[in-house]
């Protein structure tokens, strides 16, 4: 437990200055603002505003996963040249914990929150 706790302290660390932070706080408010107003001015149907609304999230998601995942690896990358993830900890699961645990606090919280770890 000590470890994932340590390990969760290195990604604020690494991630504490970077841009995945406030893109997970960003992304969702910019892209619910242009579907508002858009869908406030469109004469569309209901069930077509909530198809066309879905088939962009279905293709949006892939899209962005695969700019946070290679921003993650960048992070990574610049802090050690993957030195947590090869095997400094003895366990690999407690890393892979860690760095889950985190992403998953971080996209549900705001960037701009100074809590003290």
């Amino acid at each position: 437990m000590v470890s994932v706790v340590r390990c969760w302290k290195a990604e604020y660390q690494k991630c504490k200055h970077s841009i995945l932070l406030y893109m997970h706080s960003m992304i969702p408010i910019i892209c619910a603002a242009i579907f508002a107003g858009y869908y406030h001015i469109s004469r569309w149907e209901l069930a077509t505003k909530i198809s066309a609304y879905l088939e962009v999230l279905a293709v949006a998601f892939p899209f962005l996963i695969g700019i946070i995942v290679g921003l993650v690896v960048q992070i990574e990358n610049q802090a050690g040249h993957y030195q947590l993830l090869l095997g400094t900890i003895p366990s690999r699961m407690a890393t892979y914990i860690g760095k889950l645990g985190f992403l998953i606090r971080e996209f549900n919280s705001c960037p701009y929150d100074n809590r003290a770890w």
